[in-house]
């Protein structure tokens, strides 16, 4: 009498889809870490969820011609309820991906807007609207005083001023005269150096909106140096010095 053989198969089918059913749930929880680290690694982790996910779904579902019902129910089951998990997942991701778009093109923006203020052109423009207080820095008294006459702004918008590279670290101590300007969406330190020649301007761009709209805390901040004519430099702080001894003298 033959002996009979009886060759038992391996359930491949059940073993693939129980092994991408729990890729997919590593998938879901590398997507969720991706959209925490930032834009890029968002767009990365969408990707490889979609790509599992769809893998773990048809193999669940290839998988009835598996002998083991159980298998085929569970993996099935469990793979149209990670689906739906992935739907709040890609939600998420890609409302970040467009709030890092939304947030990179208003930072573009404030950048243009602060290059703009950091100018020359602008300064004088500032000067134009309002007559303004200016601080004069010497021997470590720094107090306000006011241009009535506006001799200082009209020989300020006189002069002429050429970019600076590479920027100072930092200015002199003494010997120096700044004004401050804000209007809500934009503020300026304009500081003209008396020993170097130069002028400093520190300029910040502001979100424009409401306390509680999105990104209205953005800003962006940007630093430039100019110098100018010589000659010109001495007529300017010549007049700031009639101003503040004028002040002075009336106190």
């Amino acid at each position: 009498m033959e002996n009979i053989v009886v060759t038992k198969r391996r359930p491949i089918l059940a073993i693939i889809a129980g092994v991408l059913l729990l890729l997919h749930i590593g998938a879901i929880i590398f997507s969720l870490y991706c959209t925490a680290a930032g834009y890029l690694s968002t767009e990365m982790g969408l990707i490889v969820l979609a790509i599992v996910a769809i893998l773990s779904l048809t193999f669940a579902i290839i998988n009835f011609r598996s002998r083991i019902k159980a298998a085929f129910i569970t993996t099935l089951i469990s793979s149209i309820v990670l689906v739906h998990l992935d739907f709040f997942v890609a939600f998420w991701g890609l409302l970040s991906i467009n709030t890092e778009n939304t947030r990179a093109k208003i930072q573009q923006e404030l950048y243009e807007k602060a290059q703009h203020y950091a100018s020359p052109e602008y300064v004088k423009e500032v000067l134009c609207k309002d007559t303004m207080e200016w601080y004069f820095v010497n021997d470590a008294d720094t107090k306000p005083y006011h241009d009535s006459e506006s001799k200082l702004e009209n020989q300020f918008k006189s002069m002429e001023f050429t970019t600076l590279d590479p920027i100072p670290s930092s200015n002199n101590d003494y010997g120096y005269l700044y004004f401050l300007y804000d209007d809500g969406y934009s503020n300026l330190t304009v500081t003209l150096s008396k020993d170097t020649d130069t002028m400093f301007v520190q300029a910040t761009a502001c979100k424009n909106g409401d306390a509680f709209t999105p990104f209205a805390h953005e800003k962006w901040h940007s630093y430039k140096v100019y110098t100018f004519n010589h000659e010109e430099g001495i007529k300017f702080f010549n007049i700031a010095d009639e101003i503040k001894a004028q002040s002075d003298s009336s106190i």
